[in-house]
């Protein structure tokens, strides 16, 4: 939040507001009902931002999305005239990864298009690439259900392609069109 690492979790949320900034508080104590039982030493998190003026009066108060972006979005306690937006950012590369292995070895692992799909993921970002050829690889050949479909290869030449492996890609790629073509007779 606004930089600021914070675990993920649930957490209550408090705003002192000063003329010029507001400190948003993210405290551990979610049970207590508004500011009556809010104690300092249960504070996670405190930062400071920049409050903004609104054009038109919000009557009820409400929190709305003013910024979506793949790694972060912008949120905003809009209020009367005032509205009060904070940086929310995630690390949402690093999740998927997570929550891919985690799936990986239950019995989604064994399903070639999962495989395929989870690779590509990351060869289109180019990161975790080496990871991510395993992964086309188990597609193709993994046992016992790798499948040798025009897809399967497509995706590993891909993977081969993008570590720089060029030989492999195109004697990888050559077995894909093999399959297509005999799949087309």
């Amino acid at each position: 939040v606004e930089g600021q690492d914070i675990p993920a979790g649930t957490y209550a949320l408090f705003m002192a507001m000063q003329a010029d900034k507001a400190t948003l508080i993210f405290s551990k104590q979610v049970e207590a009902w508004g500011s009556f039982y809010y104690k300092k030493e249960d504070d996670v998190l405190r930062v400071e931002v920049q409050p903004a003026t609104l054009e038109n009066s919000v009557e009820r108060l409400k929190y709305e999305f003013i910024e979506h972006q793949e790694n972060y979005c912008i949120l905003a306690l809009q209020w009367e005239k005032r509205s009060i937006p904070f940086k929310i950012e995630v690390e949402v590369d690093d999740i998927v990864l997570k929550r891919i292995r985690e799936q990986l070895i239950s019995a989604k692992g064994f399903v070639s298009g999962n495989l395929i799909q989870a690779s590509r993921y990351f060869f289109s970002k180019n990161i975790h690439l080496e990871e991510a050829l395993s992964w086309a690889k188990k597609a193709v050949d993994g046992k016992p259900f790798g499948q040798t479909s025009f897809v399967g290869y497509q995706n590993l030449a891909m993977g081969y392609e993008k570590l720089n492996q060029v030989e492999k890609a195109d004697s990888t790629m050559k077995i894909a069109l093999r399959n297509e073509n005999s799949l087309q007779r």
